[in-house]
């Protein structure tokens, strides 16, 4: 799961250089792993769910299912 803080323009530029040089270490995200997560905020916010996006909300809880998706990346060559 990605958070991605982006209250000021300067988060959103920020976040967008270190996906673009796919650094994780920049503060501009924060990276969870787990089998569950609760994302809980204050305010109502823009939320998407597998790239799709779904109603504003303030609270957003994602589950992962072990071995229910086959991820296959192609090797460079």
């Amino acid at each position: 799961m990605v958070v991605l803080p982006l209250a000021t323009p300067a988060d959103w530029v920020r976040t967008g250089v270190g996906l673009v040089r796919r650094r994780s270490d920049d503060g501009s995200r924060v990276q969870l792993r787990g089998q569950t997560a609760w994302i809980v905020t204050r305010t109502q916010q823009p939320r998407q769910v597998d790239g799709d996006v779904v109603e504003d909300g303030r609270v957003l809880q994602a589950r992962v299912r072990p071995a229910s998706l086959v991820v296959r990346v192609p090797t460079a060559g």
